[in-house]
Formats: C-alpha cells, sequence, structure tokens
C-alpha cells in the first residue's frame, strides 16, 4: 500500500473534500506528487481533471517536494507599492538562488 494510500485511507466517511484530503497529503508528504491525482480521484470518486484543477488553481499545493527552508514574500499590490520586489531581487542574490 502506497504513502498515498494509507493517507486517504485515513481520511475515509468523510464526504469528498479535494482540497481538504489534499492539504493532507501534502501535510503527511510535503508535496503532492502528480503521480497520486489518479488515486485521489479514485478514492474521492471524482475525475482526475478534478483533483488537477484544484491542485494547479491553488498556490500553497505543491507538485514538488519543497526546499529544506521556504521563504515567502508577498507580492500584493501594497507591497509591492513598498518595493518587496527589490527585497526579492536582495534576498535571491545573498541567498544565491532565484524564486520558485
Amino acid at each position: 500500500m502506497s504513502r498515498v494510500a494509507r493517507i486517504l485511507n485515513q481520511t475515509g466517511g468523510q464526504p469528498p473534500n479535494i482540497l481538504k484530503t489534499l492539504l493532507v497529503v501534502q501535510a503527511e508528504l510535503g508535496y503532492v506528487p502528480p503521480a497520486s491525482v489518479p488515486e485521489i480521484a479514485a478514492a474521492l470518486g471524482v475525475t482526475d481533471a478534478d483533483v488537477a484543477g484544484v491542485l494547479s488553481f491553488y498556490p500553497d499545493l505543491r507538485t514538488k517536494a519543497p526546499g529544506r527552508h521556504v521563504v515567502r514574500v508577498c507580492l500584493g499590490e501594497s507591497c509591492v507599492a513598498n518595493h518587496c520586489r527589490r527585497t526579492l531581487k536582495e534576498l535571491e542574490e545573498g541567498v544565491g538562488c532565484s524564486s520558485g
């Protein structure tokens, strides 16, 4: 039994909730493996496209394992007005990596 299948067994007995299920999978694994989309869809009784749509819609859901440290920089309108892009550029140069 795969790790995703064990996680899905723990969330059983509830009405299908794609977002909640994806969040549980990500909490356990650190991300949602794209290969697990058909398994999640089958367990919830929805289509692969339904699961993939939710997975791609929410920016907090990851399809790749995150780095050891995750730094988030707000790029909202008020933050842009307060030079967040300059802060992001300095951070990228200081750490030696790019966003994403």
